[in-house]
């Protein structure tokens, strides 16, 4: 059974755009929600349906008078805040910075004209900023994390597997001090502080963040998946509630990814449009599809008759 397991929400595919009138809550939009920063929401909107290789366009919409801005287009891969006022993301070789009270945008860092930038991620805790390169010609991946004066503090190579090319994208988060990234089913932790880099496991399917622990999911054998936490401090593994394992392997697309609500990282499994939540290390079914929370926004995958509609976002201020 070919399965189509996206590991974060933020990376599903955009099909239709729906826009509720202005003087209606909630909103629809279509595309994949990224951040609040200030009073800005910040969001990615598929423009080429078509293309092998997607790209996207950055957008914010003002929450205080909902007005549109477009921050940039043709980018291939997720943007990251690092302030309020502040957006990073990949742009050709380079990393673009889009300051938003000022509503422009400069090159943050340049990259060697044979390395791409394949992802990034920006751990607010140690003011660090991770970077995945490939040289495509070698092969070649390279973990690098830049410190607050842009300065390479820890290089890791990683052997890629040539079979496997199609997955070299990682999937990259933070928690604590610590980022954690997946890459051709190996997950992999990096204290930021200590720079110190550790294998969770090469057989992983994805993985969703917990305050502090890392749900996973790897592969016991090819049709069969069991789910871990992993505490990041103490590196405590334990085996979690088999509650959905049955229910992935019979499921032709589902996915993984971590809920923000009110400061807190909160697993969400959404398994043939159903969704579960992970509650006191249990998974529950859930009413509601949460992707983001706080005292001013709230941020939702439309439900309808029981299924989730996962090529938008619906929001609506608190």
């Amino acid at each position: 059974m070919k399965k189509y397991l996206f590991i974060s929400l933020f990376y599903s595919i955009n099909i239709i755009s729906v826009y509720a009138q202005l003087n209606k809550n909630p909103y629809i939009e279509s595309g994949v929600f990224v951040c609040r920063a200030n009073q800005y929401l910040i969001y990615m909107r598929n423009e080429q349906m078509d293309s092998e290789r997607t790209t996207y366009t950055i957008e914010a919409i003002n929450l205080n008078s909902n007005e549109k801005i477009v921050l940039d287009r043709q980018i291939r891969n997720k943007c990251v805040n690092i302030s309020d006022t502040n957006i990073l993301y990949i742009k050709g070789s380079d990393l673009i910075l889009w300051n938003l009270k000022l509503k422009r945008k400069s090159v943050y860092y340049k990259t060697n004209k044979d390395m791409s930038i394949i992802g990034l991620s920006y751990n607010k805790n140690t003011s660090s900023l991770l970077l995945a390169q490939i040289n495509l010609r070698k092969n070649e991946l390279f973990i690098k994390i830049l410190n607050s004066k842009k300065q390479i503090v820890y290089n890791q190579k990683i052997k890629l597997n040539e079979l496997e090319m199609e997955g070299i994208i990682p999937f990259l988060d933070t928690s604590n001090n610590f980022f954690i990234f997946l890459l051709q089913d190996k997950l992999y932790t990096i204290d930021s502080r200590r720079l110190e880099s550790k294998l969770v496991s090469s057989r992983c399917d994805g993985f969703a963040l917990n305050n502090g622990k890392v749900v996973y999911y790897k592969f016991i054998t090819q049709e069969r998946t069991e789910g871990y936490s992993l505490d990041l401090i103490t590196r405590e593994n334990q085996k979690i509630d088999d509650l959905l394992n049955e229910k992935i392997y019979n499921c032709e697309k589902s996915f993984l990814f971590t809920a923000n609500i009110d400061n807190s990282s909160i697993p969400t499994y959404t398994i043939c449009k159903t969704p579960y939540l992970w509650v006191n290390n249990k998974w529950q079914l859930a009413s509601e599809v949460f992707v983001y929370k706080d005292d001013k926004l709230i941020v939702k995958v439309p439900f309808e008759k029981n299924t989730i509609k996962d090529n938008c976002f619906q929001w609506e201020l608190r």
